[in-house]
Order: C-alpha cells, then structure tokens, then sequence
C-alpha cells in the first residue's frame, strides 16, 4: 500500500509512523478493544486520580470518551483513548500497541488532550481526530471500533482524506454512517 508522506500530509515523520503503525495494529486480533460506555467512568476515575507517578490503566478505544465524561453542549475532546490519543502516547514514548497495562503520568494525559484538542479546522489530523457529523451520525462516535478506524487512518494516509463514510461500511459499520437519502 502506498502512502502519501508525512510532509504532503501536513504530519511530522513520527506522527505518520505512528498512524502506520496504528492503522496495522488495529486489524490484527491483539487490537485494543472498544471501551464500553460502562467502563468511562471508571477509567474517568482512574486517569483523573494520579498516584504519585502515575496509574496504572489498558488504554482501550474509544473515540469520545472524553467528551461524553465531561458531559459538554459543545464538543471539547481531548482523550487519550481516541485516534489523537493513542498517537500522543506513542509520541510520548508509551507503547500503548503492546496491550499491556501502562502507567499514565497526568503530564502524559495532559499532553494527548492537548495534542487531540488541538488539532483545529485548518488542522490536516481534523478529519481524521473528528469524524464529521456529515458523515457519521450525530452521538454515535462511541460505537466506532478499532477496524474501522483502521480504514479510516489508510484512507487519510492514502487520500488525505478519512473518508468516514468509507471506512465504516469496510468496517462493517454501515448503521453509523449518516444516509445521504434525504
């Protein structure tokens, strides 16, 4: 498969390397699993209590996590278990691939919700970080599995391009995508 560079696509080296990486790890067994809404807030609870030196936690996938926590009118990401999060935490030298438990320092977790909140309109990783409500239907991000996130990180890796719509019907998930028939 051949990809489009880091430099074309507005990323530094590390940050392509990363999604590569990811978008693989994503389609083999040993992917993280989706975060059910009912862990949240356990996981809420743990990433908000740091020990001295950091807690301990399997970072799963979900990709509003953060937002349905802080329970906000307007979105304000900003997770590390999301796309944006996991390639933070892997920047951040934690190898959130080996699906093993790590330990999260607030200084790592600080740096991912900068890292994904960041990303603004004119932002190359915003298609991608934020599936668009044209695309996927509005309050459903939960349900997006690791699969189709893969599909989602090859066709912005590719196409520049996320193409949500795309990446879920190859994911299986066709019930998220927003209808076109109006």
């Amino acid at each position: 498969m051949k990809f489009l560079s880091a430099t074309r696509l507005g990323l530094t080296g590390p940050e392509h390397d990363a999604l590569v990486a990811m978008m693989n790890h994503f389609r083999t067994p040993a992917a993280p699993p989706r975060m059910p809404k009912e862990q949240w807030e356990l996981f809420a609870a743990k990433v908000d209590n740091f020990e001295e030196g950091g807690t301990s936690a399997r970072i799963a996938f979900a990709m509003n996590f953060q937002a349905h926590r802080l329970d906000v009118e307007e979105f304000e990401c900003g997770a590390v278990a999301c796309i944006g999060g996991h390639v933070s935490l892997i920047l951040q030298g934690v190898n959130v691939l080996a699906n093993e438990i790590v330990v999260l320092t607030p200084e790592q977790a600080k740096v991912a919700r900068w890292y994904v909140g960041d990303a603004d309109e004119d932002d190359p990783r915003q298609c991608l970080y934020y599936p668009p409500e044209e695309h996927v239907i509005y309050g459903r991000w939960a349900e997006i599995t690791p699969l189709s996130a893969s599909y989602a990180i090859e066709n912005f890796l590719t196409k520049h391009d996320a193409d949500w719509r795309n990446a879920l019907k190859r994911g299986g998930q066709e019930h998220l995508v927003v209808s076109l028939d109006v």
